[in-house]
């Protein structure tokens, strides 16, 4: 069964929006949607989102505290703490929010700014794909 969406970012194309057609472009725009929303913008679900940007500027040597809320914010005090607070947090929203798919590793770096995340993913145990994102 087919699934078709908007594609994103949205472009009209004679005066109806473009679609994604394709299962595979479908999933990875989902499983991109979800690691970029921030917890909270989503009205209806505000537990939706992993909000990716917000490690961005974190200090990779230092320590940052963050308060224990229900979005799951924690204490995050060195890189490699860091690197893991964003692949639990991954994991998390994936098995909450895209059950068919199932995350078999997740690497995240900063380095001049930049957020690095690349996420390999199997699809129902069958296709397997990645995604990379690069915040700035």
């Amino acid at each position: 069964m087919a699934t078709y969406s908007p594609k994103l970012p949205l472009t009209v194309n004679n005066g109806k929006f473009v679609m994604v057609d394709n299962s595979l472009t479908n999933i990875k725009q989902k499983l991109k949607m979800l690691v970029l929303t921030n917890p909270g913008e989503k009205l209806m679900d505000p537990a939706f989102g992993v909000g990716i940007r917000r490690y961005l500027f974190e200090n990779a040597n230092g320590i940052t505290t963050y308060r224990i809320d229900a979005m799951g914010e924690v204490e995050v005090q060195s890189h490699t703490e860091l690197q893991a607070v964003i692949r639990e947090k991954i994991l998390a929203q994936t098995t909450k929010y895209m059950p068919d798919i199932k995350i078999t590793s997740v690497t995240a770096s900063i380095q001049n700014n930049i957020l690095n995340v690349r996420i390999n993913y199997n699809i129902k145990n069958i296709i397997s794909d990645n995604l990379q994102l690069q915040v700035q």
